[in-house]
């Protein structure tokens, strides 16, 4: 009996150990497996070209890949159990703080970090929290990853860049196309386009425009003997003097050369014509300051009316030029109006 006793007694505890020896290979496997399992996730995350992290809930690393090395020169060594302020600093961290709150809310963020030694660095970041068993509320950490979009911000700059620049020179352009690039006026262009208006506006209404055709006065022996830079500062002057000379409804344009228009519209009668012209006449005949000279000058004008001279643009422009040459043969520094009979008229007032 004790005998028999004592075999099956060896039969259990051989058993036992068998068991026992199964169990310790069968968990020596798993852990061999996990290892295995942990290095080949180690050596994805390594060879990811983004930042992969885990933080506990104090924010401290507890895992991080290789990039944080390629990128910040930060080692998974280095940064293990310390906190985010630690790594980047504080300054860094306050910056981020309210963004990283956001993004453990469930938002992408983006945070702008740099190293020391280091380039300036966009990342674009998401966080995942880790919750506790059973997903309650509570979390344990959470897993970040951050993808660096320094390049793309880059190159939405240069984008936003370039079209600001490419609308200033659309802008230009088209300022270039109805203006006059040395005195900013209004071109040829702009101002027939802006007269044939006022015509038809004189006619529809019953109303009366004028147009005075303006030549500078010894313009030329300034232009040989002082130099073109001198003959376009000359000209500044001038236009700067014709729109200080008339209200803000009228139309100053310079037409080319030294030669300028002034578009008076809704006036009364010619006789306002004629009183604008003697002030523009007295004004642009006071001596110009051009660095440490004076330089005399003067403008000879010439004055067609709507709708006495007629009621075409163009040819109202015209006959304004032929007055105001009528004006330099009677000695310049003057006004002509292309009707005799308003030249007669202005006599008149004058006397």
């Amino acid at each position: 009996m004790l005998h028999a006793l004592v075999a099956g007694a060896a039969l259990l505890l051989a058993a036992a150990v068998i068991m026992t020896r199964r169990s310790a290979q069968r968990t020596a496997n798993a852990e061999a497996a996990l290892r295995e399992s942990e290095e080949r996730l180690r050596l994805v995350a390594d060879n990811v070209p983004a930042l992969i992290s885990y933080l506990d809930r104090e924010k401290r690393y507890r895992f991080s890949n290789r990039t944080y090395r390629d990128w910040f020169g930060f080692s998974p060594e280095r940064m293990q159990g310390r906190t985010l302020a630690e790594v980047f600093g504080t300054d860094a961290y306050e910056r981020m703080r309210p963004d990283l709150e956001r993004c453990l809310a469930g938002e992408t963020v983006e945070f702008e970090l740099t190293a020391e030694g280091e380039r300036r660095r966009v990342l674009q970041v998401a966080c995942v929290p880790h919750l506790a068993a059973g997903g309650r509320e509570e979390s344990h950490g959470f897993y970040m990853l951050a993808n660096d979009v320094t390049a793309l911000k880059r190159a939405q700059e240069d984008l936003r860049i370039a079209a600001i620049q490419l609308r200033d020179d659309a802008q230009r352009l088209q300022f270039l196309a109805h203006h006059d690039a040395l005195t900013g006026l209004p071109n040829r262009a702009m101002f027939t386009d802006r007269a044939r208006e006022a015509v038809t506006h004189a006619r529809r209404h019953g109303k009366t425009a004028a147009f005075l055709f303006l030549d500078i006065d010894h313009f030329k022996p300034v232009n040989d003997k002082l130099g073109h830079e001198v003959g376009d500062d000359l000209l500044r002057l001038v236009a700067a003097r014709l729109r200080a000379s008339v209200r803000g409804d009228d139309f100053v344009a310079r037409i080319g050369g030294d030669e300028f228009c002034v578009l008076l519209q809704d006036i009364a009668e010619p006789s306002e014509a004629a009183a604008v012209a003697q002030k523009l006449v007295h004004e642009l005949g006071r001596p110009y300051r051009l660095g440490e000279r004076d330089i005399a000058s003067g403008a000879s004008i010439g004055i067609a009316c709507v709708p006495q001279d007629g009621d075409d643009a163009v040819t109202l422009l015209r006959l304004a030029d032929d007055a105001m040459y009528r004006a330099k043969e009677r000695g310049r520094n003057g006004y002509q109006f292309f009707s005799r009979l308003l030249n007669e008229k202005a006599g008149a007032r004058a006397a």
